[in-house]
């Protein structure tokens, strides 16, 4: 059996070209390979997005340039195919393209990992937290949604059962609401999915600032897309 090409360095063109040779000569190495790219491709955007909408934090600091930018941004890419690579690390996504990929070649998967797939769903996968990095200005974003409120004191006052305003609301004017709104349904989807409450409202802050940028429909009424996702 060929062994999966060592692409870890975001740099390394040679490691992707035996990427894409070793996917015809052995197709399991290969799908797993080309998944685990997948998943940095994606831990990549994530950071990118992050990294965006923390510059507001940034003006004025003397020590932020074009420089620090590009360095970062070169940072950023080669994290992103560490954790990709990390084996049972990474967020896991990996995994979930390597399984769908088999099925569409009609390979099986190994043994006992199939069987763990064949029960798992959404309401079971092991809770598990995202791996943490040493490294202290990749989490710059966290510790600034943290700074301006304490997500989980918020949440625990905030009763199950209320829902947001009647008339929906366009844009926020404080943190405070922003979480205040948004708590009671993020509450409800970590309850079943098992996705971190604290971490959805975290990143929509990211990619709303907050609420104050949101993205509106053609008609100028909300869209409710608090992620940026792009149809």
């Amino acid at each position: 059996m060929i062994q999966t090409p060592d692409v870890s360095n975001y740099n390394d063109l040679n490691a992707l070209q035996n990427l894409k040779s070793a996917r015809h000569k052995d197709s399991r190495e290969g799908i797993k390979a080309v998944a685990e790219q997948f998943e940095s491709m994606f831990i990549s955007m994530m950071l990118k997005s992050m990294r965006d909408a923390n510059k507001t934090f940034s003006e004025g600091n003397i020590l932020s340039s074009n420089d620090t930018e590009f360095y970062q941004e070169m940072f950023d890419s080669q994290i992103s195919v560490s954790l990709a690579g990390a084996g049972d690390g990474g967020i896991g996504l990996a995994k979930v393209i390597e399984r769908q990929l088999l099925e569409n070649k009609g390979l099986k998967q190994e043994s006992g990992l199939e069987q763990a797939l064949s029960m798992a769903d959404m309401s079971t996968y092991e809770r598990k937290d995202f791996p943490r990095l040493n490294v202290a200005r990749l989490g710059d974003a966290m510790d600034e949604v943290d700074q301006v409120l304490d997500i989980e004191d918020s949440i625990a006052r905030i009763p199950e059962e209320q829902h947001v305003a009647a008339t929906p609301i366009t844009a926020f004017s404080s943190p405070e609401q922003f979480v205040e709104a948004l708590a009671p349904i993020a509450s409800k989807v970590e309850a079943q999915t098992g996705i971190s409450a604290r971490l959805m409202l975290a990143q929509s802050a990211l990619e709303t600032g907050w609420g104050q940028k949101p993205i509106l429909k053609g008609d100028g009424s909300p869209s409710f897309n608090l992620f940026g996702i792009k149809a």
